[in-house]
């Protein structure tokens, strides 16, 4: 876990990938790159790409969409979102950015706290090496997130795909009276029927067979 120096180091956080796998898994169910329970190459648990290996602690041969957030596999993100932004596709590597954009990602949230920043991920375009760079955006690395952005984008696929901003002052008083009341912010970030998809896949990643998060598994409550 790195993170930038600064007061506020909640807002400015830099965040390991399994969190962000499902972030990346909305662009690819929006865009249509994936369904669900389509199939994806495994690799066994590893795979050399472009002289790079991208490795999975649960190795397997091919694996689900679905299975991919259960088992929080790197390989398998990374295949899916390169095989959505290759030129077969009719998509290049820095339009993945340009989604999660136009999906809201990047909408700032106005928290009311000094500090705030929006997450970065590298333009593309002027990479010398967008594949490889893309690959590993797909499940978080090189990208700087605060994880207020990622909590928030986790309510929204809760709150089926609608985005209500976190604010933190809901109205300014004066004199006993409310002198302005603020609103909170909302936005779409994806469909109701893909919203319902990643929370599938989230709460296999406890539940499932070979969720990541077995052990928080307990009957009193479903996590």
């Amino acid at each position: 876990y790195e993170y930038f120096e600064g007061q506020n180091r909640a807002l400015q956080g830099v965040e390991p990938g399994s969190v962000v796998k499902p972030i990346s898994m909305m662009i690819a169910l929006e865009e249509g790159i994936t369904t669900p329970e389509r199939s994806w190459n495994g690799h066994g648990g590893k795979w050399n790409f472009q002289g790079k290996d991208i490795r999975d602690s649960h190795p397997c041969g091919s694996l689900t969409a679905n299975e991919v957030i259960e088992k929080s596999s790197n390989i398998g993100m990374a295949g899916i979102i390169l095989h959505g932004y290759t030129q077969k596709s009719g998509k290049k590597p820095s339009d993945f950015r340009k989604d999660l954009e136009k999906h809201g990602f990047f909408e700032p949230l106005n928290l009311g706290l000094k500090g705030e920043q929006k997450p970065r991920y590298k333009n593309l375009d002027t990479s010398d090496s967008p594949l490889l760079d893309l690959s590993r955006m797909a499940f978080g690395y090189t990208t700087f997130i605060p994880p207020i952005y990622t909590l928030a984008m986790y309510n929204a696929f809760a709150n089926d795909g609608l985005l209500v901003a976190p604010h933190l002052v809901k109205k300014l008083m004066r004199k006993n009276e409310p002198d302005s009341i603020i609103s909170p912010r909302t936005w779409r970030v994806c469909s109701e029927k893909n919203a319902k998809a990643l929370r599938y896949m989230l709460h296999q990643v406890v539940w499932g067979k070979s969720g990541t998060a077995g052990c928080l598994r307990d009957d009193r409550i479903e996590i």
